[in-house]
């Protein structure tokens, strides 16, 4: 169990608004739940596919808020590398408090960092470019935009990349950006867009599909090539009731289950192994790996982490 001494934290707090993430993250093991949202920790130097797809999902959120507002292509463009350029003055900040407080961002880790920022830019705008004929058509509804509603007594908070409508129906659309062809059977069995869209209908907005939009790309940084699939999942009126008992049923045990262990103060470490390996917060488990008891492990927050204002 987490010790004591990290639960008195005036950092500890519960969550108060549900959300797939969240949820998914207590699943996979409540101790990485407590240090992401309940702690809310996250790390300083976060892994490559991460970080280029978090950055790419900001870039193009800048251009499609561009032509929500209705501004032109290459105008969207330009807010595009102004918040490149708003990025790397956050990142700037973040090296020089590190450096000043911890001392140990090297500079060969800032380059790698603004490298990385870099391939996250060309990969937004090259597809951008390439496929301006398809996404030209879109009608913007919402941009990343904060949802929350209320369902038995449950808070969820959902945010969909982009809500648009095209041919007469509205979509959710989720990017993903991976270097590898698109996993089919992923796309069938995740819950999540099936989530979103019946929290969206109790919001009072219909929602006629999924669309999980896949950006291929190669790992050569000087000529970035890519191809995009598109998997398109319909809901069907006469599915609609099915679709609400089944998803939400699923997540309201979900999040009974994480209110029982805050309200207990129990988060129970893991004890496959594997899960660990690839786990961020794996270093504050230190000896725990593995199974057995864990109430006596002694518990560190390094200098690899910082408090964030938003769970991990």
């Amino acid at each position: 169990m987490i010790p004591q001494q990290y639960l008195n934290s005036l950092n500890w707090a519960p969550v108060t608004s549900r959300s797939h993430s969240e949820l998914t993250a207590f699943s996979i093991c409540p101790a990485k739940h407590f240090w992401a949202h309940n702690m809310r920790l996250r790390p300083n130097e976060t892994n490559a596919p991460i970080f280029i797809g978090v950055n790419v999902h900001a870039l193009l959120a800048a251009y499609f808020i561009a032509k929500k507002e209705g501004e032109s292509h290459e105008d969207a463009l330009k807010r595009v590398e102004k918040k490149k350029v708003k990025i790397v003055n956050d990142l700037t900040i973040d090296i020089l408090t590190n450096l000043g407080a911890m001392n140990f961002v090297t500079g060969k880790e800032t380059e790698t960092i603004l490298n990385r920022l870099d391939y996250s830019y060309k990969l937004a705008t090259t597809w951008l470019e390439k496929f301006y004929p398809v996404h030209s058509k879109w009608e913007i509804l919402q941009v990343e935009e904060k949802n929350y509603v209320e369902v038995n007594e449950v808070r969820y908070a959902f945010t969909c990349d982009l809500l648009i409508h095209e041919r007469g129906r509205v979509f959710i659309q989720d990017f993903k950006c991976v270097q590898k062809s698109w996993d089919e059977f992923y796309c069938s069995n995740s819950p999540q867009l099936r989530l979103y869209g019946t929290l969206l209908e109790k919001l009072g907005r219909a929602v006629d599909g999924y669309r999980y939009l896949f950006i291929l790309f190669t790992k050569n940084k000087s000529k970035t090539k890519m191809h995009v699939e598109e998997e398109q999942f319909e809901i069907f009126e006469k599915d609609r009731s099915a679709n609400d008992r089944s998803v939400l049923k699923d997540y309201e045990y979900q999040a009974a289950l994480v209110q029982k262990a805050e309200e207990t103060k129990e988060f129970p470490m893991l004890i496959d192994k594997a899960r660990c390996t690839w786990c961020d917060f794996k270093n504050l488990c230190r000896g725990a790996m593995g199974g057995g008891s864990v109430s006596n492990i002694e518990f560190t927050i390094g200098t690899e982490f910082r408090e964030s204002d938003y769970g991990y």
